[in-house]
């Protein structure tokens, strides 16, 4: 199956909302208590729309899931909340999985969080 080439991958830092400020609380309960008050987003842009399919895409950073993602003008879009993911997923492919379970490589991998976002949110050392 032919999808749109990747032309551009990049992580913006945005303010969480309120649903989001309940996550980063449960995450600084459970897992990571220096997390800061921080959504990242992460903006996949694509040379144009993705094929319309009855069972859509499932997309993939590595071999990790990503549960939901959104389209905008010019690509998709998704969030992550826990910089400690994008650490993770860093330089892995940014992929997208058919019905028939096949893995659809792509053009992109997933790039570092940018420094001056981190410095911005006092984040600098991760």
């Amino acid at each position: 199956m032919d999808l749109p080439n990747f032309t551009k991958v990049e992580i913006v830092m945005v303010q969480p909302e309120a649903a989001d400020h309940r996550k980063l609380a449960h995450i600084r309960a459970t897992s990571n208590p220096a997390i800061q008050p921080v959504l990242y987003l992460v903006k996949v842009y694509l040379e144009k729309p993705l094929p319309v399919t009855g069972s859509g895409y499932a997309l993939y950073l590595g071999d990790e899931r990503i549960p939901k993602y959104n389209g905008f003008p010019g690509g998709i879009y998704f969030d992550v909340l826990d910089p400690a993911v994008l650490e993770r997923h860093r330089g892995q492919p940014i992929r997208f999985r058919t019905d028939l379970q096949e893995f659809v490589e792509s053009t992109a991998n997933l790039p570092a969080i940018p420094v001056s976002t981190l410095e911005a949110s006092g984040q600098a050392s991760l």
